[in-house]
C-alpha cells in the first residue's frame, strides 16, 4: 500500500488496515463529520485458508488496526505524502523510454 511506504514514519500501528490509523486519519482529514469516534482497537484472527460466511462472527467490529491513534493532522501529512508519490509515479510514467 503506498501510504504505508511513504507513511510509514508517521504510522503507529503495526498492521494497520481496514478503518484503522492510516484511513481514520485519513477521513478525520477530508471528512471528519464521517467519524464517529466508537470503534475500539481490533485486530481479527480469520481461520487460515477458509473462507468465512458469517465475516461479523470473526471481525466483529469492522476495524483492522487502531482508530484511536487517528488524528486530522496526520491525514494531511498523509494525503500530502500520497499525492506526492503519485506525482513523482505519474512524471516516472511520462517520462519511461524503454
Amino acid at each position: 500500500m503506498l501510504v504505508t511506504k511513504c507513511g510509514q514514519h508517521l504510522i503507529e500501528t503495526e498492521g494497520d488496515s481496514h478503518a484503522g490509523e492510516i484511513e481514520t486519519s485519513r477521513i478525520l482529514h477530508s471528512h471528519p463529520s464521517l467519524v464517529k469516534g466508537t470503534a475500539p482497537r481490533e485486530f481479527p484472527a480469520f481461520p487460515s485458508g477458509i473462507l468465512v460466511r458469517d465475516k461479523q462472527k470473526f471481525w466483529p467490529g469492522g476495524v483492522w488496526g487502531d482508530p484511536t491513534k487517528a488524528t486530522a493532522e496526520k491525514g494531511a501529512e498523509l494525503e500530502g505524502l500520497v499525492v506526492a508519490a503519485l506525482s513523482e509515479l505519474a512524471d516516472q510514467l511520462e517520462n519511461w523510454e524503454e
